[in-house]
């Protein structure tokens, strides 16, 4: 949602972002880091998994 000021200056009408539309982006970056960084703790968990599934069979 991009909220916009409305500015007018000798009679011309200028539209101006706020900064708002500037957090949003920075939301959405942090949000894909996010996601990556989820998927990167699933892969470790997993490889761990499979280590100690690894380690109990051998120890049978």
């Amino acid at each position: 949602m991009i909220k916009l000021n409305v500015l007018r200056e000798k009679g011309e009408v200028y539209k101006k972002t706020e900064k708002l539309n500037e957090h949003e982006i920075n939301y959405k970056d942090l949000a894909e880091a996010r996601k990556e960084t989820i998927e990167s703790l699933k892969k470790i968990i997993q490889h761990q998994d499979e280590q100690i599934a690894a380690f109990k069979q051998n120890n049978q």
